[in-house]
């Protein structure tokens, strides 16, 4: 197949040839081994844009001047059969036209020769055309020449032989010459000479030229001269200036914003098969929705970028398939084409590519892989890849579930990532300061007793982490807006060993709502529970059931694992919706399946009444036990009845006060009554009036009143 190059040549010695009139075309019949004396009605014939009845009469002409040895038309018949171009395609005819046409010497053939053999794959073959057009001092010959020892391509590269051919070429005034020439100089930090070359080629009247002579302008700081010369780019509809200036629309870059022209230029770009533009459309169409036509249009440009083999378009391509994105979910095609991306030294292909081998997406788990792929991105002259490829290895290491738990490591990673200003290093940064755990929830508005180490590199330090988070927001980090909004919801306070409380947010509904509102916006799963938690409760919003089941379930449709719960809650007890008890265990059911030891817990509850499910007493304690070991307190005073009763765990008065205590330090006001009984009665622990006063006291601040009869009996006792 030929190139754009030769397409080109053939038109413009159409150009060339077809000059005189139709009515002249007869008398021109008899004319041996001559250009047909054709006017430039005929070029405009073979092109389509005038009427067809002539297309067929013009090739003849061009045919029978081949026959009769016209080199000239001998090399646009072989170019017509290589492409099918009103002849039907004929790789023997077409190769005898252009050797027939370079015997004669008209060195263009051969430039068209060498470009037939190396589409073919030959390319010593090809460079002996080529050579042969250079050695005969054909511009584009010498220009093919040029390209080949700069890259290597079918002979030894040699940068010196490369400019020598490029420079011949460009004194002959080729302007593909030039580009070529000024682009080897702008690689090597010549922007003047680079600029100069780029000026006369656009000057001679090659607009691809213009995109190049852009980038020369923006190096030597003239800005103004870059942004003029990409307009007149985009005039002439080249695809590269197209696709330059929207980007710098997209990001204000040299340009104020704008977001429906940088739309405008890619996409025209994009359907001019740049590579670069259809990622960027991929992308542009990717945010606005992740289901419909939009979906889809945005995954057929990232196909198209793919197919032209961009690394961006692959990468995106693999992101759409990672996330179910206009095409149907598919790891394995995530994993396929992200290779396809990192193989091709993609820094950002390479850190997601490490993340998939390191959870083992699309492939088997391969943690050295992974980690492999992660470091030598976060050393890449790739600034997004290098945030990401931090943080990722930051996140590994301070979770130690793939590899070994290195919290040193952690925190210089996710620091590095967030001095880049990666909005999910700073999230995770502010977690670090929290506590000493990615996956422990933050007690809010409960007294949490601060330890002294927080396990990873100092102390716990709460205002760092408000810190972290703020700074997370302001950059739209969607779990800071998030976490902002349950701590502004709740308020934060912390109580040291001593009791001694302090305040480092205070509650404030209205800022709760703001950042959940935001934080909506992102389709954040946290967002919709504690909104739905608002409008249940009539905080700061007007109560309506309604509207809080909508935000619980739509946290659910996210596997938001407390909206299971939650939605479990409203069924059995008929919140908002009609008691419905099967639905409610489900809800349970699916909740604890996803760990959330509420949901194990109602599980647990409804095994043991027969609520919805068959009546199943040992069912009902594996989940009562799944929710007491995370700690929930409700679960942890079952289990400790159960110790203390015999009932189907083995009776064990111990383990019994040991839950009892558990539950009583999170405020479960039975297990502080039956705390309190422990103590007056010796149930695995030693008898004490005083303790078991306190304990009663306290079950009976909590709404116990039964509580307060046995404390005034345990103070006559003492009396």
């Amino acid at each position: 197949m030929m190139t754009k190059l030769v397409s080109k040549v053939y038109y413009c010695m159409l150009a060339v040839l077809l000059t005189g009139s139709v009515t002249g075309l007869q008398a021109e019949e008899n004319t041996p081994a001559k250009s047909p004396a054709c006017l430039k009605e005929m070029y405009s014939l073979i092109n389509g844009e005038a009427q067809s009845d002539y297309q067929g009469l013009i090739t003849q002409k061009l045919l029978d001047a081949a026959k009769k040895g016209c080199p000239e038309a001998q090399y646009i018949a072989g170019v017509m059969y290589i492409q099918g171009n009103k002849l039907e395609a004929n790789q023997s005819e077409a190769l005898k036209y252009l050797e027939q046409s370079l015997a004669n010497k008209f060195y263009e053939s051969a430039v068209a020769l060498g470009d037939f053999y190396k589409a073919a794959g030959n390319l010593e073959t090809a460079i002996d055309y080529y050579e042969i057009a250079a050695d005969n001092d054909n511009s584009n010959g010498l220009w093919k020449m040029g390209i080949a020892f700069l890259n290597g391509c079918g002979v030894k590269a040699d940068e010196a032989k490369a400019v020598e051919y490029l420079n011949k070429a460009v004194a002959l005034n080729n302007t593909d010459g030039m580009i070529t020439l000024g682009k080897y100089l702008y690689n090597k930090k010549n922007y003047g000479n680079a600029a100069e070359l780029f000026g006369r080629a656009s000057g001679l009247g090659n607009t691809k030229a213009l995109y190049y002579q852009a980038l020369a302008a923006f190096a030597l700081n003239k800005n103004a001269d870059g942004i003029k010369y990409l307009n007149l780019g985009v005039k002439a509809e080249d695809d590269k200036a197209q696709c330059l200036l929207g980007k710098m629309y997209l990001i204000g870059d040299k340009v104020e914003p704008n977001f429906n022209e940088a739309k405008h230029l890619l996409e025209l770009s994009a359907k001019a098969d740049n590579p670069e533009a259809q990622y960027y459309m991929a992308a542009i169409l990717s945010k606005a929705t992740k289901r419909g036509q939009i979906a889809k249009d945005a995954a057929t440009y990232a196909k198209l970028s793919a197919d032209a083999g961009n690394s961006f378009g692959e990468y995106i391509l693999a992101i759409f398939y990672e996330q179910g994105i206009g095409v149907e979910q598919s790891d394995k095609a995530a994993f396929e084409f992200m290779s396809r991306a990192a193989a091709q030294n993609n820094p950002l292909a390479q850190a997601q590519l490490g993340d998939y081998y390191l959870k083992g997406l699309g492939t088997a788990k391969d943690s050295a892989k992974g980690i492999a792929l992660l470091e030598q991105a976060s050393t890449s002259d790739n600034q997004n890849a290098v945030k990401l490829a931090k943080f990722l290895l930051g996140k590994y290491y301070f979770d130690g579930k793939e590899v070994a738990r290195d919290v040193i490591k952690a925190h210089k990673y996710l620091t590095e990532s967030a001095e880049f200003g990666y909005p999910r290093a700073i999230f995770t940064l502010g977690l670090m300061h929290k506590d000493n755990t990615l996956n422990t929830e933050f007690m809010l508005g409960k007294a949490v007793t601060a330890t002294s180490d927080s396990g990873f590199v100092g102390k716990q330090d709460f205002d760092k982490m408000l810190d972290f988070f703020n700074k997370g927001a302001e950059l739209n980090n969607q779990d800071s807006l998030a976490w902002l909004g349950m701590a502004y919801l709740h308020g934060v306070a912390v109580k040291n060993a001593d009791g001694v409380e302090t305040v480092y947010l205070k509650k404030d509904t209205a800022k709760a709502l703001e950042y959940l509102r935001k934080a909506e916006q992102f389709n954040h799963d946290e967002a919709y529970f504690y909104l739905g938690f608002m409008y249940e409760n009539g905080i700061q919003v007007a109560k309506n059931l309604d509207t809080a089941l909508a935000y619980y379930r739509k946290a659910e449709k996210l596997e938001y694992p407390e909206a299971y719960a939650k939605l479990a809650r409203m069924y059995l007890d008929g919140i908002g919706v009609n008691v419905d008890l099967t639905r409610a265990y489900e809800y349970a059911k699916d909740g604890a399946a996803l760990g959330n030891s509420k949901a194990m817990y109602l599980a647990g509850y409804m095994l043991d009444k027969g609520l919805g499910v068959d009546k199943n007493a040992v069912e009902a304690i594996k989940y009562y036990q799944q929710a007491a070991d995370l700690g929930d307190a409700a679960a942890l005073y079952v289990i400790g009845m159960c110790y203390e009763n015999g009932r189907v765990l083995a009776t064990d008065s111990v383990k019994a006060y040991n839950y009892y205590r558990q539950a009583a330090a999170m405020e479960h006001a039975n297990a502080m009554f039956m705390l309190g009984r422990c103590y007056e009665n010796g149930i695995g622990v030693a008898r004490d009036s005083y303790e078991a006063k306190y304990w009663y006291r306290k079950a009976k601040d909590n709404g116990i009143t039964y509580a307060g009869e046995l404390l005034d009996k345990l103070e006559q006792k003492i009396k």
